[in-house]
């Protein structure tokens, strides 16, 4: 084991039985509680579109005041 493996929080074959009893898990969950998973899905959805906008508007300046419109790089590019 180097000094990489030592420093990092798990090793890569931690992770990955971490993921296959995560994969096992959400399998039974998801058979014998469908109805009650498929039904959460909507709310999923909503929940996830606040997080979508924070996330793509992490880098940009926010919706702003127009400053500095027409002087960045993304309203440069040509459609």
């Amino acid at each position: 084991m180097n000094n990489n493996e030592k420093s990092s929080l798990f090793s890569r074959r931690t992770w990955i039985v971490i993921a296959i009893i995560g994969i096992i898990g959400l399998f039974s969950l998801l058979k014998s509680h469908s109805s009650h998973v498929l039904s959460v899905i909507p709310y999923l959805i909503l929940l996830l579109c606040p997080l979508l906008h924070i996330v793509t508007h992490k880098n940009h300046d926010g919706h702003g005041d127009g400053k500095n419109r027409g002087h960045n790089e993304h309203s440069q590019s040509k459609f």
